[in-house]
C-alpha cells in the first residue's frame, strides 16, 4: 500500500506515470508557448515513452485538469484541518496554501488556462463550504449562487494579487478579503 491507503500496482504505476507526465508538461509551460509543446517534448521531459504518454493520458489538458485537482485536494484537506471561526480565517488558509502554489497559478494564468483551478475548486465546492461555512448560512436561499459567488471573488482576488506581484502577505490579504464584506 502507498501512503494514501491504496494498492500498489498497476494503478499505482499509471499514477506515478501521470505526476511525472503533469510535471513535465508545467515545467515545459514555463519554457515556451503552451500550443507549442508535443507529446513528444512531454515524454522526453518526463523520461517515458510516448506510448505510455497514450496509455495514460487523452490530452495536454487532461495533465492540467490533473495537477489542478490535486491542488484542490490538498487545499481542502488544510482547510478541514484549519481552525475557522471568521472569515478572515478562511481567506488565511486560502491565501497562505495558494502562496506555496504562486508559480504553477501564475504559469495557468501566462497560458490562459486559470479557469481550470477554478473548475476544480467548483467541483469541491460543497465540501468546502461544510468545512468552512457558519451553520447560520445553511437555510440560505439558492445556496449554491452564493457558493459561486465567493468561489470567483476568492480566485479572482488571488489572479489579481499575482497578477500585482503578490507584494501583500497571507495575513494581510486575509484582512482585505474580511473586509470587503464590510465596505
Amino acid at each position: 500500500m502507498d501512503g494514501s491507503g491504496r494498492r500498489l500496482g498497476a494503478n499505482a504505476t499509471a499514477d506515478r506515470s501521470r505526476e511525472w507526465l503533469s510535471e513535465a508538461l508545467f515545467h515545459l509551460m514555463r519554457e515556451k508557448p503552451y500550443g507549442d509543446i508535443t507529446v513528444t517534448d512531454i515524454a522526453e521531459r518526463a523520461q517515458l515513452s510516448r506510448r505510455t504518454y497514450y496509455r495514460n493520458v487523452q490530452s495536454k489538458e487532461e495533465l492540467v485538469a490533473l495537477r489542478c485537482r490535486r491542488l484542490v485536494d490538498d487545499y481542502v484537506t488544510r482547510l478541514r484541518d484549519a481552525d475557522l471561526a471568521q472569515t478572515r480565517d478562511v481567506a488565511l488558509v486560502f491565501f497562505t496554501f495558494w502562496t506555496d502554489h504562486a508559480d504553477f497559478l501564475r504559469t495557468l494564468v501566462t497560458c490562459g488556462m486559470s479557469g481550470l483551478i477554478l473548475q476544480k475548486f467548483n467541483e469541491h465546492i460543497a465540501e468546502v463550504f461544510h468545512r468552512s461555512a457558519s451553520p447560520k448560512y445553511a437555510h440560505v436561499p439558492h445556496i449554491e449562487y452564493a457558493l459561486a459567488f465567493n468561489a470567483g471573488g476568492y480566485f479572482n482576488v488571488l489572479f489579481e494579487w499575482l497578477r500585482r506581484g503578490a507584494r501583500e502577505t497571507p495575513s494581510e490579504m486575509a484582512d482585505a478579503v474580511a473586509s470587503i464584506g464590510t465596505v
